[in-house]
């Protein structure tokens, strides 16, 4: 969302899209008690991989 200003990322759809999203895998985290490797790794991965995310960012 770096290309966003932020005055616009409230409305922004992606925005939205994004949050319904992380929204989601919350759950599916919540649920899963622990037992969540599975859900964590291919997430960690894609966000490292495809979209660049620095590991700073999620100190």
């Amino acid at each position: 969302f770096v290309d966003i200003p932020p005055s616009d990322l409230a409305g922004n759809e992606a925005v939205a899209a994004h949050g319904a999203t992380v929204l989601e895998k919350l759950g599916e985290l919540l649920k899963a008690k622990g037992n969540h490797a599975t859900i964590l790794k291919p997430l960690a991965n894609r966000h490292a991989n495809t979209h660049k995310i620095p590991l700073n960012n999620f100190k």
